[in-house]
């Protein structure tokens, strides 16, 4: 394909704060709390846990999770700690040998999967070794030999992930290309980015060590000599402001494209982990979508949830109650007339999307047309809303919209209304899953060392499907994560 091709293909363009106290004192109520990514050390006693680990920033967020919530005998057994930025030292034993020193540019807090694997390995090389490190968060395997360092290492998978590209909703660049289009965007082929120093495409990279880089960079067949000696000069990984982190997508233009977790886009949209994502959307690779309808979804919805603007104040973490409560325009929710602070919109008369919205939040079009529910409206400035339009979204108002709907937008199969539209998340339970079927998808790992694998808390925590990281399923996939069917399996090992 070259240039003219891509433009041959160009896409069509296209919490609640004024809310009374007691509403959102209510939906917050409801709502777990999360940390923002990349502060994962852990909080609550102990101050040091048995199972202490570092390493990638991309699955920090879950793993800060799941540390809070693994148990034995009612007591947190996993310390997952700060990838990234610490400027203070972290200490994960009790012990004075184990204190980690942020010092930039390099630091001695271990960052990313590599640093992560360097932090768990030195347990084994040094003759002062203290037991500092446990294990070691990945989101991929790190094909370096460690039979010189006398240890060999188990990737224990938990969940499924994918890395995908991302575009703005207004690109030049098509939501679906295949392996061949990426590859030769980013060896920059004139045929596809022109010539430079004015690159009709630019492709970008989060910063260099990052998992997503070092994912991206072998699906792509290149490497990191080839992006650092500058043969590649239409890949850029600085901005203004330095290096791109991985999982922020607001430096895209219409011509630009970045790579990303997709667990991590799908934890943004939902609000689970801070929104960073700017007006970006998701690729689809050799026309497989990266994501799913979740089947964990309440099936009370009915394949739909509810959809928020950019820039909403309405929470994007909801329970039914609260969506029932907002729909029956409870002032508390919603605010008096005729100045309500939420505004519930449905789309028009006998439409699917409203049929599947009224019987979740228990309302009828007989009750709407006697004005009980006078809050609740299915016009925008006088015109009927057509289902699965996102673009009648304002700060203050929400939505039902199809999930199969929204993922088809997304990928360019149908024509894109959905404006700044995120999916809500209902009874924590995310909408969005990734797609095992996807052409770049990849396990996430805990690693440890091969002697441990039959050892506790090692395999009470890490090893078999019923083990206790496995049994949160719940969390892994709040976070955007696929289910594994291999959650706990242990062949993964290299000496």
């Amino acid at each position: 394909m070259n240039l003219i091709k891509l433009n041959h293909r160009r896409l069509r363009p296209t919490r609640i704060t004024a809310l009374t106290a007691a509403g959102l004192a209510t939906i917050a109520a409801t709502t777990a709390v999360t940390a923002p990514a990349g502060h994962a050390d852990p909080t609550g006693t102990p101050t040091y846990r048995q199972l202490a680990g570092f390493g990638s920033r991309e699955t920090a967020p879950v793993m800060d999770a799941l540390s809070n919530a693994v148990t034995i005998n009612g007591v947190k057994v996993l310390g997952s700690y700060n990838p990234h930025g610490q400027s203070t030292p972290v200490q994960t034993k009790a012990d004075p040998a184990c204190v980690y020193r942020y010092q930039p540019p390099l630091g001695g807090v271990p960052n990313f999967s590599g640093g992560g694997y360097d932090a768990l390995v030195k347990e084994f090389v040094n003759a002062g070794a203290h037991g500092c490190v446990q294990f070691s968060r990945s989101s991929f395997v790190d094909p370096r030999p460690y039979a010189e360092y006398a240890v060999s290492l188990t990737y224990i998978p938990y969940a499924y992930d994918g890395t995908t590209f991302a575009v703005t909703g207004t690109s030049i660049i098509p939501r679906d290309l295949t392996f061949a289009d990426l590859r030769a965007i980013y060896t920059c082929d004139p045929g596809y980015v022109g010539t430079g120093p004015n690159y009709t495409i630019r492709a970008l990279l989060p910063e260099n060590g990052s998992d997503t880089r070092n994912a991206w960079l072998r699906i792509m067949g290149i490497s990191e000599t080839d992006v650092q000696s500058g043969h590649l000069p239409c890949v850029s990984d600085q901005g203004s402001q330095g290096a791109y982190p991985p999982g922020d997508l607001r430096m895209l233009t219409s011509n630009t494209l970045m790579p990303i977790s997709i667990a991590s886009y799908n934890a943004q949209a939902a609000g689970v982990i801070p929104d960073v994502r700017g007006t970006a959307t998701l690729g689809s690779i050799q026309g497989t979508a990266p994501d799913l309808a979740s089947p964990a979804f309440p099936a009370a919805f009915g394949g739909y949830s509810f959809a928020v603007g950019s820039g909403s104040t309405i929470p994007s973490q909801v329970t039914r109650s609260d969506l029932v409560q907002i729909y029956h325009c409870d002032p508390a929710y919603v605010g008096t007339a005729p100045n309500y602070a939420v505004h519930p919109l449905l789309p028009k008369a006998g439409t699917a999307a409203r049929a599947a919205w009224e019987s979740a939040v228990n309302i009828t079009d007989s009750q709407l047309a006697a004005g009980q529910y006078p809050c609740v409206s299915d016009t925008r400035l006088g015109v009927p809303i057509a289902e699965n339009d996102g673009r009648v979204l304002d700060a203050t108002s929400l939505v039902p919209m199809s999930i199969s709907a929204y993922l088809a937008q997304a990928g360019g199969t149908v024509p894109d209304v959905r404006g700044s539209a995120s999916l809500g998340m209902i009874d924590n339970v995310n909408p969005l899953t990734v797609n095992r079927n996807f052409a770049a998808g990849n396990e996430v790992d805990n690693v440890i060392a091969t002697q441990y694998v039959n050892t506790a808390p090692y395999s009470t925590v890490f090893v078999g499907q019923n083990s206790l990281v496995c049994q949160n399923t719940a969390i892994i996939q709040r976070y955007g994560y696929g289910a594994d069917p291999s959650c706990g399996n242990t062949t993964k090992q290299y000496d």
